[in-house]
């Protein structure tokens, strides 16, 4: 569910994203007082209660501070009000990856979360003002579809593209860098001090151990997805104002969503990784030689946010055509969470394993459906219904897996599990052309 900004909010948002526009050299003073401001911070209550998540180093849960969320507020607000605020160290959990490694993942306070998602609020849209085209990643109004739909724009003519891995982003992003790159649009220096604080907050890991690390942005921070972008839009800007393909004479095309980038290029794709690699080193990150690869889109897909892009030959009419559908991989994961939801041997009835698994199916579907992923979707489709059968099969103790005695109208209708798999259109291309030129959705930051 989309929440709605309030809106005296959104007037100061306006407000901030068109000065930061009109006038790119100024650096905004004067905002710590907006980021406790009653409003601001019932919002970013909302935005945090609407996002989830676990309990930080305080042990207090969503639930636990939405019994007392007027008191919270109101000792949040004195304590940035009288400069006593004071953020807690993030707590560290590691979420496995289907590659067998882990994830790291910093989960800060409720409280904490609460004024980051207000400074959030308030710096966003200055930052959001400047941001180059080619970002997608967690910006107001773009989504992966976006990224997508430039992928497939940009692919015409250009048959090579480059899977671009940086090693270990979010725990090498240099938090001298950072505050430099955000003192230049950002002059009140008790926000950048608000800023400063979180970087510097501490991480407890697991064990008990405290680390104070000197770089990284921890993932899970509400204030993380804008951070990151800050800090990457030097490579945006450096790619679209230096010139970085131009100079290589390869024509590259950068799609990045947030520390995720594919280039997609007509010639000379060695000649730009080198190039990425001299610049991801002047920012103090390093490129990961490893998973970084060329592809050759004639000959098999690219991978790029879950999704495989690759030209193929049209029999009928000839010439070449874009597919872009979901990864092998990715109807993996999504066939591996449904296998453990529906699942027999669990001692659940059939009708809440239905119940929790259509949240996971429509998110997938809602996700993918924008593309070429008729047969992806199919699959899964069939899949999921399967599993169903399966355990009505095993429970029921038929011979067969039910087709014969279950109806479909039996397990969509009266079970209702999920069943809108319908591929939809891409946008037209005078509307996706429109939208990569101005860089931005029409709708208020």
């Amino acid at each position: 569910m989309r929440l709605s900004t309030p809106v005296k909010l959104r007037e100061l948002q306006r407000k901030l994203y068109v000065k930061s526009k009109r006038e790119p050299e100024y650096r905004f003073y004067s905002l710590y007082g907006k980021v406790w401001r009653q409003d601001v911070l019932e919002q970013a209550w909302r935005l945090v209660r609407a996002n989830g998540g676990g309990a930080g180093i305080d042990g207090m849960t969503i639930g636990e501070a939405e019994e007392r969320i007027d008191e919270l507020l109101k000792e949040l607000q004195q304590e940035l009000r009288t400069g006593q605020y004071r953020p807690e160290a993030v707590r560290r959990v590691y979420i496995p990856k289907p590659d067998g490694r882990e994830r790291p993942l910093g989960i800060p306070t409720v409280r904490d979360r609460i004024v980051q998602a207000a400074a959030t609020l308030v710096l966003e849209p200055i930052f959001e003002a400047r941001f180059e085209p080619i970002s997608y990643g967690y910006r107001p109004g773009r989504s992966a579809a976006d990224a997508m739909e430039r992928v497939r724009m940009v692919c015409h003519g250009r048959p090579w593209a480059i899977e671009v891995d940086v090693e270990g982003f979010f725990d090498a992003v240099s938090h001298t860098r950072l505050m430099r790159i955000l003192g230049r649009k950002i002059a009140d220096g008790r926000v950048l001090g608000l800023i400063r604080s979180w970087l510097s907050a501490g991480i407890v890991e697991p064990n008990g151990h405290r680390v104070n690390p000197s770089c990284g942005v921890p993932q899970g921070g509400v204030i993380s997805p804008l951070l990151s972008n800050v800090f990457l839009h030097m490579l945006d800007r450096y790619w679209r104002v230096s010139g970085l393909s131009k100079k290589s004479g390869a024509d590259g095309q950068l799609i990045r969503y947030c520390d995720d980038m594919l280039i997609i290029t007509g010639k000379n794709p060695r000649l730009l990784i080198g190039l990425m690699e001299a610049r991801l080193r002047k920012m103090g990150l390093t490129l990961n030689r490893t998973k970084t690869r060329i592809v050759d889109l004639r000959v098999e897909g690219a991978q790029f946010l879950g999704f495989e892009v690759r030209q193929l030959r049209d029999r009928r009419k000839g010439g070449v055509w874009l597919r872009i559908a979901p990864s092998r991989r990715a109807e993996a994961r999504i066939k591996e969470k449904v296998r453990h939801i529906v699942n027999h041997r669990r001692p659940v009835a059939l009708a809440d394993m239905v119940r929790r698994v259509n949240p996971v199916l429509r998110g997938w579907v809602n996700y993918f459906r924008h593309g070429n992923g008729a047969r992806s979707l199919k699959r899964i489709r069939e899949y999921s219904e399967f599993k169903v059968r399966k355990v009505i099969q095993r429970r029921r103790r038929y011979r067969s897996f039910g087709w014969h005695h279950v109806s479909c109208s039996t397990i969509y209708d009266q079970l209702g599990l999920y069943n809108d798999y319908t591929v939809r259109p891409c946008m037209s291309s005078h509307e996706s052309h429109r939208k990569a030129a101005c860089g931005k959705t029409a709708r208020a930051v």
